[in-house]
């Protein structure tokens, strides 16, 4: 059984606050990770390249989106639907839900445990849900606007007060085939030390390790909309910030922009600097 059982119209949804489909977003991951978990225990995976990114899909990608798609849809049926795998149910909404259903298909491929599902609910672009489940590490991260993220049940909160020099930095560059060197070169030469920054090529996973406070920031070159739906919201409502690095004055996410450069910091300083770097601006990374 679902949490909720009744449909939301978008007039709904102020009355509610958002939370009933919060609720909804942390059922929804949570039961996709135990169909990826049942999928992945019948034997290896097979993948096939997608021709717009080079990204790797699998049916288990497929098969929790549709499951993601079937759920939400029964619930919002007035709102715009967005899957990574070819979902597109478009409704004259403010509302729009994106779904990954598997972020770090790669890394599931490698069986390594650090893949997430993603879904986030944004009203006129603007994050205002997310959750996020991490099926093998039974992790779960659940966010709303105005109200907080939770990791496992516990609210997370950052300190101020870190510096780039103090602290940790992760990296992902751009999916966009054929344009990874010139990617790569344009970011990582404008960052300090680049060859000791790890790269994690799982946005949800960095989002994770931000709340967790092993590392400070994450810098991707060039993200997709479903890689990052719930996950500035969870980092915003935890005291940190984002930053869209073409257009830092925007809080709102274009779900008509394929590639999105960002940075994400439990520093709101942190992130304006590491932007002001990456745009090759003057910038001190010392904490006022």
């Amino acid at each position: 059984m679902y949490i909720l059982s009744i449909n939301f119209k978008e007039e709904e949804l102020e009355m509610y606050d958002f939370t009933a489909a919060r609720m909804i977003a942390v059922e929804c991951v949570k039961r996709a990770g135990e169909l990826v978990l049942r999928e992945l225990s019948n034997g290896s995976l097979t993948s096939e390249s997608k021709p717009c990114t080079g990204d790797v899909v699998t049916p288990v990608d497929v098969a929790s989106e549709c499951y993601i798609t079937s759920v939400l849809r029964r619930h919002f049926p007035c709102h715009t639907i967005l899957g990574e795998e070819g979902c597109v149910i478009k409704q004259e909404s403010q509302f729009t839900w994106v779904i990954d259903p598997v972020d770090g298909t790669g890394v599931m491929l490698r069986g390594l445990n650090y893949f997430g599902i993603s879904i986030g609910l944004l009203e006129k672009g603007v994050p205002v849900v997310g959750a996020i489940y991490f099926p093998k590490l039974d992790v779960l991260i659940e966010t709303q606007s105005g109200i907080g993220t939770w990791l496992n049940g516990k609210q997370v909160g950052f300190q101020s007060g870190t510096s780039l020099t103090a602290g940790a930095l992760a990296f992902d560059f751009s999916c966009r085939k054929g344009n990874r060197d010139a990617e790569e070169e344009r970011f990582l030469h404008r960052l300090p030390d680049p060859q000791s920054i790890p790269v994690y090529a799982c946005t949800t996973y960095a989002a994770l390790r931000l709340l967790q406070g092993k590392i400070d920031a994450f810098v991707h070159a060039g993200a997709q909309v479903f890689d990052i739906g719930a996950v500035l919201l969870a980092i915003k409502e935890a005291g940190g910030d984002y930053i869209f690095v073409e257009d830092p004055n925007e809080s709102r996410i274009n779900i008509q922009r394929q590639f999105v450069p960002f940075v994400m910091s439990r520093n709101p300083y942190l992130a304006r600097h590491l932007v002001q770097m990456l745009m090759g601006q003057p910038s001190s990374l010392a904490t006022p």
